[in-house]
């Protein structure tokens, strides 16, 4: 049989469906129910087919059995219930070769399940929530032929007939349910839980909602074949939602039906229920409950402090935490093994912390809806399938003690920091608030084991580094992240994502980013764990140009939708990949400016000193040097402070030079005054002191005698005249001169013997 044949005979059938269960449909009390095994008009069971119609659910199993040319049997089972239907196909058959008579089995279920949505009179838009599940093996050829046919599945969900569609070949000929057909070994896995497109219903009236699975096989020769959409160990299905709402419908509104309570369903073929369904969370029962048969459910329950079951051993399937209020603390201190799923969802309280103790499952773990979460611990368990953890605040997160993740982790918070270990198969983090938020997506094989690690958030000031072609630059980190990894190489590279939201950036940071993103200077920096390891600047990829391992950095320019746009972004969006981890962030890069400014020199006003010594006197000065680049320019001064200066004036002069080596210079003038003009000053000062006129001319004559041997350049004479001038202000009477004056008057008259030489 062609693959063309196999499509065209699923489009006849979608048709009859269509048409069997249209709007014209029969509204029995509560809905219908049909299951039915058979083939079409090329092949007809000798034994085995079922046509059968309820009010109530409906089960059937049987085995389709042909001799007609092709010798096959189908074994089949198929359910058709309130909210449900399920079925299964697998057998084989045996064509002799050249007999193009194919063998076509098929299986189908139908339920048309009546929801009354109750509230104010009218109509309310609401929309149904769907789970499907299912396995198709390939049909394995026994013969010559290797294309020995296969097997498609029809499924249709909700009032407006919106279907998928499969084949075995992996052809998709509809989708409209977005249901993923992901290949396994062996098969093809069809999945998904789908919100469907909103429709109108009456209020306080039964409407029913239809849900079809169809299983049909079309073979041409020999082959051995299967499909599951029956198997109660994995729970594959076509269903209302199995957590959560049924319908979605606006606040003030219930839903209710057939094994349908307050908005949630219930297997109807499910076996009689061992589950412990907890209406309060302080009911004493809980301190000595050890095991669970079924599942263990605290849903609903309003005004709940705490949740604790602190005996907790083993949940047979699923342990559920759901819709509680005012929840400060949920606890499972272990160890629990929970054999199913583990979900702790839309919970609301204050100052909330989870904590999973030892709690291990053989499914999935969920975390995720829960307001006021502050700290979330997952323990030290292990994981069977995934771990989802989504905070809608800013709980501190903790999953760093869990030992496997079996399945895949996917992590979103904006708490800081974000404490985990890698899964066994992708992991997936998100974490928010700040200017930036990252997405960093390790795939499968990125670690050969699991792996511990801590993001934290953080910002640097300025700070030189390097820009993409390797030059000095200046790097303006925005919003980074530091990354620590117990094993920081990855054996296969992962993904890093920057999203900048521009409206968390003042005018000046905004104004700064658009510049250097006109520019081409804001990328993805990143910087090694090494003690003064710099930022190195991603280069911006070109075009469409893919980012390589280490390589550029893509930007894309979004608005507040994320869609992408021309005008002033409201996001902007950096990816990049990257083989190592260690600290990276979302940066502007400025090169460094070439510095042509010279230092500025400061130096002193113009100064005078009195000599001490023929050779002149000793002076200190202070000098500086300042430049805008270098913290720390040279300066060197000629003379240098402390020197001796001789008699007369000397320029003094200091030059400075920057690291760039732009120098810059500043002068001054020092005078040493010789023993003549220290003379005149002393003259003038015994003057000012003498308060005997009489003495006034003999000293002055004295003086004067000084002055004139200097003059006449007999320093013999000078030094016999400051003698006598010396002896005379010794003598005078304390009425000429007080103590302090005589011994200035006497220093001066020493100091200026040494300069003359005496």
């Amino acid at each position: 049989m062609t693959r063309k044949a196999l499509v065209l005979g699923l489009a006849l059938l979608t048709a009859l469906l269509a048409l069997a269960i249209g709007p014209g449909s029969a509204r029995a009390a509560g809905g219908t129910y049909r299951v039915v095994a058979g083939g079409d008009q090329n092949w007809g069971p000798d034994s085995g087919g079922i046509d059968q119609t309820s009010s109530d659910p409906i089960s059937g199993a049987d085995t389709l059995v042909g001799t007609r040319g092709a010798s096959g049997s189908a074994a089949y089972e198929v359910q058709a219930g309130p909210g449900i239907v399920r079925t299964r196909l697998a057998g084989s058959v045996s064509i002799p070769e050249g007999l193009f008579y194919p063998f076509n089995p098929s299986t189908q279920a139908d339920s048309s399940t009546e929801l009354t949505v109750s509230g104010p009179p009218g109509f309310v838009n609401v929309s149904l929530n769907v789970h499907v599940d299912g396995i198709l093996d390939i049909p394995v050829c026994t013969g010559s032929n290797p294309n020995c046919g296969g097997i498609g599945v029809f499924i249709r969900a909700g009032i407006f007939a919106v279907v998928s569609e499969f084949d075995t070949v992996g052809g998709v000929r509809t989708n409209s349910l977005g249901l993923a057909f992901d290949s396994i070994p062996g098969g093809y896995h069809v999945h998904g839980d789908v919100t469907l497109p909103e429709f109108g219903v009456p209020t306080n009236t039964p409407e029913p909602i239809p849900l079809t699975v169809n299983v049909s096989a079309r073979f041409g020769a020999s082959a051995t074949f299967d499909s599951a959409f029956d198997d109660p160990a994995a729970q594959y299905q076509v269903s209302f939602a199995t957590s959560g709402p049924v319908l979605n419908v606006p606040p003030g509104y219930t839903v209710s039906g057939p094994n349908v309570t307050d908005n949630h369903w219930t297997d109807p073929f499910a076996p009689p229920s061992a589950d412990v369904v907890v209406g309060d969370c302080s009911d004493p029962a809980l301190a000595n409950l050890e095991s669970v048969s079924g599942n263990l459910v605290f849903r609903n329950i309003p005004g709940c402090p705490e949740i604790s079951v602190p005996q907790l051993k083993e949940v047979h399937r699923d342990l559920i935490v759901e819709g509680n209020t005012g929840l400060g603390h949920v606890g499972f201190t272990g160890p629990v093994i929970v054999d199913g799923s583990f979900r702790i969802v839309n919970n609301s309280g204050t100052d909330t912390d989870i904590e999973l103790g030892d709690t291990s499952t053989g499914g999935d773990l969920e975390i995720s809806g829960n307001t006021g979460a502050t700290v979330i611990d997952g323990g030290q368990g292990q994981i069977g399938g995934n771990a989802t953890i989504e905070d809608t605040g800013a709980a501190i997160i903790n999953l760093s003690d869990i030992t496997t993740i079996s399945g895949s982790l996917d992590l979103e918070t904006a708490g800081d920091p974000l404490s985990g270990t890698t899964a066994d198969g992708s992991t997936d983090v998100t974490l928010l608030g700040g200017a930036a938020a990252l997405h960093a997506v390790l795939p499968q094989g990125a670690f050969d084991h699991p792996v511990d690690f801590t993001i934290t958030r953080h910002t640097d000031p300025p700070q030189d580094g390097q820009a993409a072609d390797g030059s000095d630059a200046v790097i303006n980190p925005i919003f980074g992240y530091e990354f620590a990894f117990d094993v920081p190489t990855l054996n296969a590279d992962a993904s890093l994502t920057f999203t900048l939201d521009m409206a968390r950036l003042d005018a000046a940071d905004q104004a700064q980013v658009l510049n250097a993103l006109g520019s081409g200077l804001a990328t993805i920096v990143g910087k090694g764990d090494d003690p003064g390891a710099e930022y190195r600047a991603f280069p911006v990829c070109s075009g469409s140009q893919t980012p390589p391992a280490d390589g550029c950095a893509a930007i894309a320019f979004l608005d507040a939708n994320g869609n992408p746009t021309t005008g002033q972004p409201a996001l902007v969006r950096f990816d990049g990949v990257i083989g190592h981890f260690s600290s990276y962030a979302v940066a502007t890069v400025e090169p460094e400016a070439i510095d042509a400014t010279p230092p500025v020199v400061t130096v002193p006003a113009d100064m005078t000193v009195d000599a001490t010594s023929p050779a002149g006197g000793k002076a200190s000065y202070t000098a500086s040097a300042e430049d805008d680049v270098d913290p720390s320019p040279t300066l060197d001064c000629t003379p240098s402070s402390g020197s001796v200066f001789p008699i007369g004036t000397t320029t003094v002069t200091c030059k400075a030079a920057d690291a760039t080596g732009n120098s810059g210079s500043a002068s001054f003038k020092i005078r040493a005054r010789g023993a003549g003009e220290q003379i005149a000053d002393l003259t003038d000062k015994t003057l000012a002191y003498l308060d005997q006129p009489a003495l006034k001319p003999a000293l002055k004559a004295a003086l004067q005698a000084v002055a004139d041997a200097i003059a006449a350049k007999h320093p013999k004479a000078a030094c016999v005249a400051l003698d006598l001038y010396v002896a005379a202000v010794k003598l005078a009477p304390a009425k000429a001169f007080t103590a302090a004056e005589k011994t200035d008057l006497i220093g001066d008259a020493v100091r200026i013997k040494a300069v003359i030489g005496c």
